[in-house]
């Protein structure tokens, strides 16, 4: 259970989903790839991971997990400033792939929509980074996508054994993840 929730820790799931749509999409030029990875990175990635080690020496949280659901609420902030920077930035590149910009959205919206449930409730973001991200790869992929939506199951199990989570505080990560992704997902591809 260790193993399959550092594997899938939400930032690693975010690196692989951003890396397969960006380079497979075959509109646009290995420059514009980079750039779009670039955006990408910075503001999905790596604001995210430097936020939580600061926050860990600081002593504002007590692990990377973030047992504690207070400790949840900064944190969850800023990466939602930060998502939502990182799409207006990405913005302004002419051809920058629908889907990119769709799952960028997503990020913001899913961890927006978790930050206002922190405030009374703890769910599991390994949860809806796992399941999120799968029903984008969906859309952009197709039905080849299906078996992985097993990894949910897993991952979603792997927290309860931890005593990371409850069962509902999972069913709910892995609810967001999937129904507000696709919702938004179907939103996003008919506006661009």
């Amino acid at each position: 259970a260790e193993i399959v929730s550092t594997i899938f820790f939400p930032v690693f799931n975010s690196l692989i989903t951003f890396l397969l749509i960006i380079f497979c999409d075959v509109n646009n030029t290995i420059a514009q790839k980079f750039l779009f990875f670039t955006v990408a990175i910075v503001f999905f990635v790596i604001v995210p991971m430097v936020l939580m080690i600061i926050l860990k020496v600081l002593k504002k949280i007590r692990s990377f997990d973030v047992f504690e659901r207070q400790e949840r609420i900064f944190p969850m902030i800023i990466m939602v400033i930060s998502y939502l920077i990182g799409s207006f930035i990405l913005s302004f590149f002419n051809e920058v792939p629908v889907f990119l910009r769709a799952l960028m959205l997503c990020y913001a919206v899913n961890t927006f929509i978790v930050l206002i449930i922190t405030f009374w409730w703890k769910v599991s973001i390994h949860a809806l980074a796992i399941s999120g991200p799968i029903v984008a790869l969906n859309f952009f992929f197709g039905n080849i996508i299906i078996p992985f939506y097993l990894l949910i199951i897993l991952v979603g199990y792997s927290r309860v054994i931890l005593k990371r989570h409850t069962i509902a505080q999972v069913c709910v990560g892995s609810f967001i993840g999937v129904f507000s992704t696709a919702i938004q997902m179907i939103f996003y591809l008919k506006l661009f």
